[in-house]
């Protein structure tokens, strides 16, 4: 999905994170995730093209705040229902951006 009206900012840093990989071929999955400022005034209506982990997560786009996005995360975390393995990882940069 696109968005217009989307403004890209500075990039506020990247993460890199390996983990032992599931897919039995491979022994590592390396991700690295790049964090940037963005503003809009769009609101997400595109017809979604999920992958099916994203569709079974029930995945929704909208805009929040670094705070809004903490809190949820951290319920996530505190609920225990739910923690998909980046969120640990999704959740400190959250930290250290607010």
């Amino acid at each position: 999905m696109r968005l217009r009206e989307v403004d890209v900012g500075k990039l506020l840093g990247e993460t890199v994170e390996f983990v032992r990989a599931v897919d039995a071929e491979y022994e590592v999955f390396k991700m690295t995730s790049h964090y940037f400022t963005c503003t809009s005034v769009a609101t997400p209506n595109a017809p979604q093209q999920l992958e099916a982990y994203e569709a079974e997560l029930e995945l929704e786009p909208c805009w929040v705040t670094v705070e809004q996005a903490l809190h949820a995360n951290r319920a996530v975390l505190d609920s225990g229902v739910g923690v998909m393995r980046w969120l640990v990882r999704e959740t400190a940069v959250l930290e250290l951006l607010s």
